[in-house]
């Protein structure tokens, strides 16, 4: 049964920030609600205050600034909306893939992207994709805004480095500017609604200087991370398959995963070098 909490629906990011500031760990952010109700719900979780930020200009929008070539989702974007966006499909398809993976259609209509950032979850399907897509996170808080790199926004499992007032507004990405391909892999118990067992993104680009990769890992690790080494194998000029299995070899190698109902912790590190393998496999064929 949920507790009573007092209920604020501003319509600026400075009174949501004060908000949040004003009332710290007492306060909870409302987006899409798929996390946060179950939790007040089922998990205990009690609130006094609950602050909706579905009334701020834009918080639900994809839009792309054509003078920075840079995508920008708001916070409160569903996952749907993004998995059905021809412009996300456009040039960043793999964050379109990872988006339709998340639970079933029901949630994803309901579900953020904000809402899978900020819960930072290990297994979160977005949240590999934007790290090998090298996203930003822009947070806005009481005392002014700033962007920070995917990969250092996470430090914990449902921990991130938001304080007290902050929030995330939007996630921005960089458009391509040489030939692209990507490819999410998640491996679960069943195609839909499951949460990964594992999961592998990777993103190549090549030109005339060679192959360039980024690599994150899912589920195998307290947060999701940009395999680098796995990175280094294959940033050359030229990608063969035994740089391909060095690459995955070296992705079962970096992780730490655990034991749980989903999957033991050997099946775990096997699993990333056979999909990291096909992962890789598929964007080189992709990039010719």
């Amino acid at each position: 049964m949920i507790k009573n909490f007092e209920y604020f629906k501003p319509v600026s990011v400075e009174e949501v920030c004060s908000l949040l500031k004003a009332h710290g760990k007492n306060a909870k952010v409302l987006a899409g609600g798929t996390d946060l109700i179950v939790a007040m719900q089922e998990k205990g979780l009690e609130p006094k205050y609950v602050v909706d930020i579905k009334a701020l200009e834009g918080i639900d929008k994809i839009t792309y600034d054509e003078g920075k070539e840079i995508l920008r989702i708001g916070a409160a974007t569903k996952l749907n909306m993004i998995a059905e966006s021809g412009l996300v499909r456009e040039h960043w398809e793999i964050l379109a893939n990872a988006a339709r993976t998340v639970g079933s259609y029901q949630i994803r209509n309901r579900a953020t992207i904000g809402g899978n950032v900020c819960n930072a979850s290990p297994s979160a399907d977005t949240l590999t994709s934007l790290l090998a897509l090298g996203a930003e996170i822009k947070i806005v808080g009481v005392t002014g805004c700033r962007s920070v790199p995917a990969e250092e926004f996470f430090v914990g499992p449902g921990q991130t480095i938001l304080e007290d007032g902050e929030i995330v507004t939007e996630i921005q990405i960089s458009k391509p500017k040489v030939n692209q391909a990507g490819k999410y892999v998640k491996h679960s118990r069943r195609k839909a609604v499951d949460l990964a067992i594992i999961g592998v993104a990777v993103v190549g680009q090549k030109d005339n200087s060679g192959y360039n990769f980024k690599v994150a890992l899912g589920a195998v690790a307290p947060t999701p991370f940009r395999a680098t080494e796995v990175e280094e194998v294959l940033n050359t000029d030229e990608v063969t398959d035994e740089l391909i299995d060095e690459a995955a070899k070296k992705a079962a190698e970096l992780v730490s995963p655990i034991t749980d109902l989903r999957g033991t912790k050997e099946y775990r590190v096997k699993m990333i070098e056979v999909q990291t393998r096909r992962a890789l496999e598929e964007v080189v064929d992709k990039l010719g």
